[in-house]
Formats: structure tokens, sequence, C-alpha cells
């Protein structure tokens, strides 16, 4: 089922009626403070199943999603006056972006993954060309625009594209964080660049054993590193080439098995290093 918030607005009552009239048998969840909107707005329709809450009611949001089975948000909530704005900036901050964090806590925690979110031109402030499109800078000039754009930045930090099958991630803090995030989903071709071993142990076993354990067995892993040992965990089999010729060939349990070393060892071994 499809949850609406700010629903008894005058935008949001309009995206109902819409809603349902091009989708015959559904119905929608309505959420709505009534500190702007109308309840009136939703009365004639049956289909709607109206609550009047709190954004910030983060326990009660979960509630109503899990009750209902919300399968998407639609996110229409807030205040939007820029004078408003301008003299109760914290009021905007605290409703805007704080009622919107709560929302999507609660999605996360009822297991609501789609969103759609209603934004603002306000966010692009003064404009630099004419008409303004989605590729014109950001810089709001009130705190409503403002309110909506740290919106946007926190969506888009908290979103990883589940449909991304590939990930290709290089050096860096924000690129090792994707790492972790990436870990924890499918996908068909792990990408991994530079030694992920060395000062910090503890890291590096993170990584590995949180592959090893979310991995699909029908992906690819391709690592490059200084360091077998750091990878050793997630062979089954490995190739030792030397001038492009194939000198061994073989599964690591075997090379564990027969000869009681590891991968890293018998490397060390025949490359004489």
């Amino acid at each position: 089922m499809l949850l609406v918030t700010g629903a008894a607005g005058y935008i949001g009552s309009h995206f109902v009626r819409h809603y349902l009239a091009e989708n015959a048998g559904a119905a929608v969840v309505a959420v709505d403070n009534l500190s702007l909107g109308h309840r009136q707005a939703l009365n004639s329709n049956d289909k709607v199943v109206f609550y009047q809450t709190e954004l910030a009611d983060r326990e009660a949001l979960t509630e109503i999603m899990v009750k209902h089975k919300v399968s998407a948000v639609v996110h229409f909530a807030a205040r939007a006056y820029v004078g408003e704005s301008q003299q109760r900036p914290f009021f905007y901050l605290d409703n805007n972006v704080g009622g919107t964090t709560s929302l999507l806590a609660a999605m996360h925690a009822a297991g609501v993954e789609k969103l759609v979110f209603s934004s603002t031109c306000s966010s692009y402030g003064n404009p630099v060309y004419s008409p303004i499109d989605e590729k014109h800078p950001q810089n709001p000039i009130n705190t409503y625009g403002t309110s909506k754009l740290m919106v946007e930045q926190m969506l888009a930090a908290l979103s990883v594209p589940r449909d991304a099958r590939i990930r290709t991630l290089s050096k860096g803090t924000r690129e090792k964080m994707l790492l972790v995030l990436v870990m924890s989903r499918k996908a068909e071709l792990y990408l991994l660049d530079e030694p992920i071993g060395g000062v910090d142990p503890a890291t590096r076993d993170y990584i590995l054993n949180t592959i090893i354990k979310n991995y699909d067995g029908s992906a690819t892993i391709l690592l490059s590193t200084h360091l077998i040992a750091d990878v050793e965990k997630v062979l089954d089999e490995f190739i030792f080439l030397k001038n492009g010729v194939v000198t061994m060939f073989d599964s690591v349990d075997r090379v564990r098995e027969q000869q009681g070393k590891s991968v890293d060892e018998l490397f060390r071994e025949v490359f004489r290093c």
C-alpha cells in the first residue's frame, strides 16, 4: 500500500485523489498533522485510511507502515512559506529536515525502500540562466529552500541503489565507507584496488569476513593487492603466473591439506620472495 505524508494539504489531497482515480482497487494511507491541511479534503473517499500524527513520532509511523504493509511513500509534508522560514529558521529545519529524518528512520525500521520526495525550485536560488533545469546549480537564498536541499543531500547520502549490479570503488575514506555498504548487498562483480591490510588488520578482517558472509556465490571478486595474506580467506583456487606462463594452478584447500602451507607461503617459496 502507498503512504502519503501531508495528504490533507492542497497538493497532497489532489495527488491522493488522482492516484486513486488512476489505480482501480488501490487504497492509500494518508498521514497529516492537520496544522495546515484539512481533514475534509479526504473525507469523500472511503479508500483512504487517515492518521493524524507528527512525522517526529517515529514509532507511530513505523507501526502504521507495518500494519498496512506499506511498500512506498510519497512525501509532501513540509512547511513551505519563504517569509516564515526566514523568521523561524530553526522551526523549518526541525520540521522539514528533522521530520524527514524521522520518516526515513521509520521507513528503514519497517523495511520500506521506495520514496518519492517533493522538493522545491527554491533550492536553486537566484537563477544563473533561464529557464532553470535540474542541472542548474543549487544555491538557496532562504531557509525553506535550504531545508529542502538538505533533505535532497540526505537522501543522496543514504541511497545505495540496489539495481547497480556492478560497483567499482577506489581508494579514499568515502569509497571505503561505500565498500561496507556494497558488501551488505548482492553484486555481480566486486573490484577492490590497493592493499587492504597493513596498519589496520581489524578493518581488513572485517571487509573480508563481510564479503564471505554476504556475497552471491555466482559473483566475481577482483582483488588487487600487494599482500596475498590479505585476501587468502576469499580464495577457492589460485593461479601462479611467471613471465606470462602458468607455473601452478591448484585449490587452496588441497594445498593446505597436502602441503600444510598457505597460498602466501607457497607463493614466497615458488617466487623466492
